[in-house]
């Protein structure tokens, strides 16, 4: 049995057409997505996390861990969708860092990791665990912000 799996950061839905081409053509059984936005975050404005779900005929659970206040539209988060051949056991949002509503995305914001988003599948007969979080990225191997 194999299992396909892709794991992406999207950058904000900036080439959001070209992921979910991509996905459907890979025909992926589990895609674990970084940096899935919404609203003001995004820079066409729309929800990722629905258009693919809309794009891709696949189910999905969203971890967002970042909002605006007051537009509950706008949102930074972690996303993993499924085939129809999983079955979701388990799931469970891990957090590294608190959520947190800002009125704007700082200058110097770092996407650190913030929260993993756990979930536990059955495919095929078989157990399949998937973590899926941002890890903290920097201009040196040895940065440790």
């Amino acid at each position: 049995m194999t299992i396909k799996l892709l794991q992406l950061n999207i950058e904000k839905g900036s080439h959001l057409r070209g992921v979910y081409r991509y996905i459907n053509e890979g025909d992926f059984d589990i895609v674990s997505l970084q940096e899935v936005s919404g609203g003001q975050v995004t820079p066409t404005g729309v929800n990722c996390f629905e258009r693919l779900r809309q794009e891709t005929g696949l189910e999905g659970q969203l971890a967002p861990y970042l909002g605006f206040r007051g537009d509950p539209s706008s949102f930074f988060a972690n996303a993993t969708f499924w085939s129809k051949k999983c079955e979701i056991i388990a799931s469970h949002i891990i957090w590294l860092k608190r959520y947190e509503e800002v009125s704007k995305v700082p200058v110097d914001f770092r996407y650190s990791p913030r929260c993993a988003l756990a979930i536990f599948f059955t495919i095929a007969g078989k157990k399949l665990f998937v973590v899926n979080t941002h890890l903290a990225w920097g201009p040196t191997p040895d940065d440790a912000a």
